[in-house]
């Protein structure tokens, strides 16, 4: 194997600078008419690159891990930003280690779907927020190491390989030191189904159905969430139709004990395929947050992620981190016009959201991000703080109240998708 293999990717540790200017309105529509029409030329691309830096920079030590022409993963930013360190944080160890992360990145990343490997995007005290795809096949783990080495022009490397199992074993394993670097404890798995198959043959797997168990060391948060197709075909006030979806086939599942523990054990979690779009999305939204702030002092971190991780990954990363910046808990330095900006260059567009595509089609989950965070934060978050004041006896009986928010589509009709 080539020697120059073995070398992580450039790490550029990113100095503070002086605090970026206001994003002003016409860049606002600058930057989502690029998204939008998927028109972004390589001086555009750097310059929103930089502004997000400069952003996180403001309340965070951060370095870069170089990924420029999609040298680790051709759908991440040019530029993979590392939070270190929380500035306004008394304890001054850092974090991540972002040399450490850069290795584990490069032996890590075929072991997930699209090359799409975690990465701490969100830091929350000492606590990483991390997002990705699925967990790839065998076959498509060493499709794409073949097709990478001949455009290095270098051997594969074959990992000990020989054959399937013990393949997909040493990925795995690569995969779980990349995630107990990270100190994610928590897993959320958005897939609705165990593996997504395609005409009857399994193209991905998942950490809640692994043969070998190799993930038992992780809590597994299976939420399942309806995919893309599903926001042209179902306004936010509707139910989902759980019985119409192909494939279907994960349930909600989390630790018993471990809900107990959290603020949201009071809601009913059996009921969850009775819920419409916005009720759906709000339990999970809240249940992630109660999983952030349940500290055992080991900084146990969560990871995100569905399929690909570019559609529903983004929508609960975005959210996550919009409503955590609201309650003053991370960014504290961002007002909401630079935090509008840094969500959608970084939480969707720079990490591969596909909003032409998704536009052509009709699917506005990337509009009902927004849609839905307003309803959330009008009706949701009140009245949860009012059922956490109540006795828990009282309280597990009162659901939630639904959601009337505007759809997030603009079709009267739903027509059907293929999942």
């Amino acid at each position: 194997m080539d020697p120059k293999q073995q070398q992580p990717p450039p790490v550029a540790p990113t100095a503070a600078s002086e605090a970026p200017r206001l994003p002003s309105t016409n860049e606002l529509k600058i930057l989502l008419r690029a998204f939008a029409l998927n028109k972004t030329d390589p001086s555009t691309l750097e310059s929103i690159q930089t502004y997000c830096e400069a952003l996180f920079s403001l309340d965070y030590e951060i370095a870069k891990v170089d990924n420029a022409n999609g040298s680790l993963c051709t759908h991440y930013p040019p530029g993979l930003i590392i939070p270190v360190r929380d500035k306004h944080s008394d304890d001054p160890r850092p974090v991540n280690n972002p040399e450490e992360l850069a290795r584990l990145f490069r032996t890590g990343k075929f072991a997930r779907v699209r090359s799409r490997f975690a990465v701490p995007v969100i830091l929350h005290g000492r606590t990483n927020i991390c997002r990705s795809s699925t967990l790839a096949k065998y076959l498509e783990m060493r499709t794409r190491e073949f097709i990478a080495s001949f455009f290095r022009g270098t051997e594969p490397d074959d990992m000990g390989d020989r054959g399937d199992e013990v393949g997909t074993d040493r990925r795995r394993l690569c995969d779980i030191d990349l995630l107990r670097t990270l100190r994610v404890k928590y897993i959320c798995d958005l897939m609705v189904e165990g593996r997504k198959c395609y005409l009857g043959v399994p193209v991905t797997s998942s950490e809640k159905v692994d043969r070998k168990a190799r993930y038992s060391s992780f809590s597994l948060a299976s939420t399942p969430y309806p995919g893309v197709e599903w926001f042209k075909a179902v306004t936010a006030a509707d139910t989902v139709k759980w019985s119409e979806a192909a494939g279907v086939d994960a349930h909600f599942s989390v630790c018993s004990e471990l809900l107990q523990t959290l603020p949201s054990q009071h809601v009913a979690w059996g009921e969850y395929r009775s819920w419409d779009l916005s009720a759906l999305t709000a339990h999970y939204l809240q249940l992630y947050l109660d999983l952030i702030r349940l500290k055992s002092g080991n900084d146990e971190g969560l990871l995100v992620h569905c399929i690909s991780g570019w559609d529903r990954t983004p929508l609960f990363i975005s959210l996550l981190r919009l409503v955590l910046w609201a309650d003053g808990e991370i960014h504290q330095s961002l007002n909401a016009q630079q935090m509008l900006y840094l969500t959608i260059a970084y939480d969707w567009m720079l990490f591969g959201h596909l909003l032409s595509d998704r536009l052509s089609q009709g699917q506005e989950i990337f509009l009902f991000c927004f849609l839905f965070l307003k309803a959330f934060i009008e009706k949701i978050a009140p009245a949860k703080h009012a059922l956490e004041a109540m006795p828990s006896s009282t309280a597990s009986r009162t659901p939630l109240p639904p959601i009337s928010s505007p759809s997030p589509s603009h079709h009267p009709h739903p027509h059907h998708h293929h999942q």
